[in-house]
Parts: structure tokens; C-alpha cells; sequence
């Protein structure tokens, strides 16, 4: 367990640019899920409500016929 703390707590080739380029890596991936997402659930959600219009319309026409 002490190793693994001091593993830890070592400091040594941690630097700026390391961090950086980290929280670039995770910022670039937030940002493409969140836009992949986001065009994913647009997608699903005009189906879904493009498919009730088409089913209430069609309902109405056959509720008319009879």
C-alpha cells in the first residue's frame, strides 16, 4: 500500500505540458460525444414524433371512412 502511495505522490515527469495536453484529450472527447449525442437523439426524436403525426393522421382518415 505505501508503494502505491508513493507512485502516487511522485511528482517527477508530471508537468504543464502533460497536463494540458490531457485536458485537451478530454475536452476534444466531451466535445464530440456531446455532438454525436446530441444529432443521435435529434434523429430519434423526430421519428418518434414524425411517426405520431403520420399515425394520428392516419387514424383520422380511417375513423372518417367509417
Amino acid at each position: 500500500m505505501d508503494d502505491l502511495r508513493m507512485f502516487w505522490e511522485e511528482e517527477e515527469g508530471l508537468g504543464t505540458v502533460e497536463m494540458v495536453l490531457l485536458l485537451a484529450a478530454l475536452v476534444s472527447i466531451a466535445i464530440m460525444l456531446r455532438l454525436g449525442l446530441l444529432e443521435f437523439m435529434k434523429k430519434n426524436l423526430n421519428g418518434i414524433f414524425n411517426g405520431a403525426k403520420t399515425n394520428t393522421t392516419l387514424e383520422t382518415a380511417t375513423e372518417a371512412g367509417h
